[in-house]
């Protein structure tokens, strides 16, 4: 890895964390959902990064939004999770190439990388909430919280996809 390539995956994590924990942190729309835009970092990693590498990243990304969030680890459980399953979410849904590729709306496709990122944002929103809750009281309530953050995250996830993709097919 060079030195670029680090910079700018540190630039991106600085901002994914700082809009998090300033902006999307203060969100809370009807007490309902909730949108958790930073694991966009971890999604967009690129696929063939080194595992322990990827799990460690992902557990301090986690253990960083924890802290500015005072949610006691379950960020961090939830972000090692969906780091954990990323390849096999990429060599399911993604081309035949996934695994070599840092996924994204020009790589994957719109729409497979939109079942990608889905996935991802499901399984961590699913995980999030139910450990937050601790328990399987308000099961309805909890399922509600977590489809509603998944839309509210999925349309957040959505605009800063095409934003990028439409940004660099004005350069070429």
């Amino acid at each position: 890895m060079n030195s670029s390539f680090n910079y700018k995956y540190l630039v991106h994590w600085l901002i994914y964390i700082a809009v998090q924990v300033l902006v999307l942190n203060g969100v809370d729309y009807l007490q309902m959902a909730t949108p958790f835009l930073f694991i966009l970092f971890l999604i967009n990693l690129p696929a063939d990064m080194a595992r322990i590498p990827f799990l460690l990243t992902a557990f301090v990304t986690g253990l960083v939004v924890d802290v500015f969030s005072s949610t006691a680890g379950i960020h961090c459980t939830a972000c090692v999770f969906i780091a954990y399953l990323k390849p096999l979410f990429c060599k399911a849904l993604g081309p035949s190439d996934a695994l070599t590729l840092t996924p994204s709306f020009r790589s994957f496709g719109q729409s497979r990388y939109l079942q990608y990122a889905l996935s991802m944002v499901a399984i961590h929103h699913a995980l999030f909430f139910f450990m937050e809750n601790g328990s399987t009281n308000m099961l309805l309530s909890v399922l509600f919280r977590v489809v509603q953050s998944i839309i509210f995250t999925m349309l957040l996830v959505f605009s800063v996809e095409y934003f990028k993709y439409r940004h660099s097919s004005n350069e070429n």
